[in-house]
């Protein structure tokens, strides 16, 4: 059994002890902060203490309304003496001071009003004064001050008097004004409707003088019969037209007659365009095409005359010297001058004699 025993039981095993070492670093001392009046980390409000809340003083209002102030004290938890600026600043309560005294003085009973005092002046002493007592003294000031008073409320009522009678007096030379210059008005009204009545007449007896006159030039060149065209009917002007383009040259007596013949023509064919109320607008458009053909035909007149001339120097052109020679002449409603420097003739050489 004790074999069984022995054999059963396992021997026993060696226990090693293990020892376990630590290796901490070592502690560094802590970082000194600097702290100044203005400036503060992070770290250095975690260590402050939480800041106290401040009591508003309590107000209890006596009897009379008059207003009381308890002053509470603050109370720390702490003994240290913090800096007012390290400290945040506490909401200070307002000043109520002036509207507590406002509110007195608006306090009282109703109707009651400040009044200026009256200002009573000096009066002069009567002779008597001496042998007055002093009740015969007050009732003399009194009656003295009556009779200032009454003479004051008589100024007082004179002046509003005046202001009352000049303020009419504005009031009458206003209305007076506005009266006349509503006559003014009704005269210049009628001025201004005889007026236009008459330039109306005017009008209608100028059209009728204008309508009159027509009708007497047309008559007269009816009986003129010239062979010249009438310039209110378009058709002849431009049939006169088309014979006149069919000229190919023009001398200084085909000019006079040409002006004589065509400026009545624009003049009576501008006064015709100028009065549009005779005349429809195409009327007035076939006078104005007219009109500037006739002035283009007389320019081109002109300058065909004026070739004409300067071909014929020897014939037509007057000869103050052997340098210059001019042309004058006058037609109707035009003046034709004309100043030619002549150019000298160059001598010829010598021929040559031919040899023997």
């Amino acid at each position: 059994l004790n074999f069984q025993n022995e054999r059963a039981e396992p021997p026993e095993t060696e226990v090693l002890e293990e020892t376990l070492v630590a290796t901490t670093e070592l502690e560094q001392p802590p970082e000194e902060v600097q702290y100044t009046d203005t400036s503060y980390t992070s770290a250095s409000f975690e260590s402050l203490p939480p800041p106290v809340e401040e009591i508003k003083p309590k107000k209890k209002k006596g009897k009379k309304g008059k207003v009381e102030e308890v002053a509470v004290a603050k109370k720390t938890t702490s003994s240290f003496d913090w800096s007012d600026e390290s400290i945040p600043d506490a909401e200070e309560p307002p000043v109520e001071e002036e509207e507590d005294q406002s509110k007195l003085k608006k306090r009282g009973k109703k109707g009651k009003k400040d009044k200026k005092k009256e200002e009573i002046p000096e009066f002069e002493k009567p002779p008597n004064w001496r042998k007055m007592n002093k009740k015969d003294r007050d009732n003399w000031l009194l009656q003295r001050i009556e009779e200032w008073r009454a003479e004051k409320e008589a100024e007082k009522q004179a002046i509003l008097a005046g202001a009352k009678e000049k303020r009419l007096a504005e009031a009458r030379a206003r209305a007076a004004l506005m009266v006349k210059d509503k006559e003014h008005m009704e005269v210049r009204k009628d001025l201004l409707r005889k007026t236009v009545n008459l330039f109306q007449k005017f009008e209608q007896q100028k059209l009728e003088f204008e309508k009159r006159k027509n009708l007497r030039a047309e008559w007269h060149q009816y009986l003129r019969c010239d062979g010249l065209p009438d310039p209110r009917v378009v058709t002849q002007m431009n049939t006169y037209l088309h014979l006149w383009r069919q000229q190919d040259m023009c001398d200084d007596n085909d000019l006079d007659r040409r002006c004589l013949e065509v400026l009545p023509m624009l003049d009576l064919l501008d006064e015709i365009t100028a009065d549009t109320r005779q005349y429809t607008d195409s009327q007035i458009r076939n006078f104005n095409e007219v009109r500037v053909a006739l002035r283009e035909e007389l320019s081109n007149a002109i300058q065909f005359a004026s070739y004409t001339l300067l071909r014929d120097l020897e014939h037509r052109f007057q000869w103050p010297s052997i340098k210059l020679t001019t042309y004058e002449r006058e037609f109707k409603g035009l003046r034709l001058n004309f100043w030619v420097a002549v150019r000298m003739p160059t001598r010829k050489p010598k021929p040559v004699e031919p040899e023997p």
